[in-house]
């Protein structure tokens, strides 16, 4: 099976996305996949969620070659490269109409590909006279996730480690299990619809690689290993 690749970006940052990125790989790990988390955001927070259970790289030191059945890609909002990759699906959070507007841009300018957008925290208010709207010439490959997330606070107040672990009743957790399993539906790891996974890795959750303050250029420097580690040279 050729490896698939989800990518998560925003250009607003705050979304939710490294959250989410990492739940993916919980999830996909779960179902029995080979999966490995990859970060592309400058604080590495990728790490406090899988570290020391799940594998996981800083991807403009390393992309371990495999192989995998997946690969998860939390990449940094103000990132140079995102242009330059070709995922199997982006995934979008937005969590208000800055974040809306945000990604339709990023995507009209820089994104190749299937995108799923997820509403996130603030939701639209249906009432409202002029509705956030799909530009016609994305609506081919921008579409939104069945499940909406409101606000919940399991989500936001969760300490580093995987939720469905240790809270998988809560409205938060059913949330986000419903947006994981339609992401990797998506891209053909997990029929849609078919019931979750029963038993999801204990991670405690480990402190952050901290953030690297000569990041853009790191990334830029890594430009074309990133590129070739991913398959999209």
């Amino acid at each position: 099976m050729r490896t698939k690749t989800i990518c998560f970006l925003n250009r607003k940052g705050g979304v939710g996305s490294t959250l989410f990125a990492s739940h993916t790989v919980y999830y996909a790990h779960a179902l029995g996949f080979a999966a490995l988390g990859l970060s592309l955001d400058q604080n590495n927070d990728m790490a406090e969620f899988l570290t020391p259970t799940l594998p996981w790289a800083d991807a403009t030191e390393n992309v371990p070659p495999g192989p995998w059945d997946l690969r998860v890609v939390d990449v940094w909002a103000c990132s140079n490269v995102a242009h330059t990759l070709r995922p199997d699906l982006w995934v979008m959070l937005m969590d208000s109409p800055t974040a809306f507007h945000n990604g339709m841009r990023a995507i009209a300018e820089e994104l190749v590909g299937p995108v799923l957008c997820v509403w996130n925290r603030r939701l639209p208010d249906p009432s409202d006279p002029l509705p956030l709207r799909v530009p016609e010439a994305l609506a081919g490959r921008v579409s939104f996730a069945d499940v909406r997330v409101p606000n919940r606070s399991e989500l936001w107040e969760m300490r580093p480690g995987c939720l469905w672990a240790s809270d998988v009743d809560s409205a938060g957790a059913k949330d986000m299990l419903g947006v994981v399993s339609e992401a990797l539906a998506r891209v053909g790891l997990h029929p849609p619809g078919a019931p979750p996974p029963q038993n999801f890795p204990k991670v405690p959750g480990s402190a952050s690689r901290g953030i690297h303050r000569d990041y853009r250029a790191r990334e830029e420097a890594a430009l074309a290993g990133i590129i070739a580690a991913l398959g999209q040279g």
